[in-house]
């Protein structure tokens, strides 16, 4: 795991990094992006926010505004096998292989969900 140490920043830096590093590297839990966010606000003008955040200003304000959803009234998704996410890194080379291959399965196939031609993929792939 590469760490990069900055020295001492101020904590409103460091808080604009973790959104930062998060929106490019992981996926951030709804309620505590909202939550930093808004403990941003208190000392960081939002014009200030949104010259260095990867967000347009409608969803800023829309993520602002989770900090005060009550996530205990939202119900689970019900679905018969369940998800999962998956997260590959890989070369672009790589990269650029399997895209064009799930573009191709969606042209040939209608419109299909980038999932679904991955699967086509690998299905044909193991029924060789």
């Amino acid at each position: 795991m590469p760490v990069w140490d900055l020295g001492d920043v101020p904590d409103a830096v460091a808080k604009q990094l973790t959104i930062i590093l998060n929106e490019t590297k992981g996926s951030p839990d709804p309620g505590k992006l909202g939550e930093l966010l808004m403990d941003l606000l208190e000392t960081e003008l939002p014009a200030d926010l949104l010259e260095v955040l990867p967000f347009p200003e409608q969803r800023f304000t829309e993520l602002t505004k989770l900090a005060d959803f009550d996530w205990k009234t939202l119900e689970e998704p019900k679905t018969e096998t369940g998800w999962v996410e998956r997260t590959y890194r890989m070369p672009k080379a790589a990269a650029e292989v399997i895209d064009s291959a799930i573009d191709k399965v969606r042209d040939d196939s209608g419109p299909t969900k980038e999932w679904h031609a991955l699967e086509y993929i690998c299905a044909d792939f193991l029924a060789k």
